[in-house]
Order: structure tokens, then C-alpha cells, then sequence
């Protein structure tokens, strides 16, 4: 019997990955963290890729998934906890 893995969606690209493959950024009323154990909230994932990674920023894609606009400061807070430039 196969094993079952849950599946998510990159926002970017929008292709189906396993969850644990994904990284996943969870909004918090401090602002969106990636994820950390015991970070509950709305959240979304990114396949890590530097095209995708740099589409959610350039695109705010984050807006749409969480249903709400995202402000300039917490996507540049997220971007140096990912170690990005953006």
C-alpha cells in the first residue's frame, strides 16, 4: 500500500508538489514568517525555485492568497528571512 503525502500548491508556478518539499509562509499578525513549528494562520506555499521566488515578491502573489493586501514592509521582512534580494 503507497504511503499517502499531501500535496500543495506553489503560488508562483502553481504546480502540485509534496508538502514537505514546499516552503511555507504563514501569516501572523506580526506579519508573514516561513514557517515554524507551533506558527499557526492562514498560509501559502512556494516551491523555492529562484523564478518563483522572485515572481510572489515581484507580483505580490502573497495579496492573493491571503485575501488581503500585504504591505511593501512585511514582503521585505519576509525577503531577509529568506535570504532574498528583492
Amino acid at each position: 500500500m503507497k504511503e499517502y503525502k499531501p500535496e500543495r500548491m506553489c503560488i508562483a508556478c502553481r504546480r502540485r508538489f509534496p508538502q514537505d518539499r514546499l516552503i511555507r509562509i504563514v501569516k501572523t499578525a506580526e506579519g508573514l514568517v516561513p514557517y515554524e513549528k507551533g506558527v499557526s494562520g492562514r498560509s501559502c506555499y512556494l516551491c523555492g525555485s529562484d523564478e518563483c521566488m522572485s515572481a510572489a515578491f515581484k507580483k505580490n502573489l502573497f495579496a492573493r492568497s491571503f485575501r488581503t493586501e500585504v504591505p511593501r514592509a512585511q514582503l521585505q521582512e519576509l525577503a531577509e528571512k529568506l535570504n532574498m534580494n528583492v
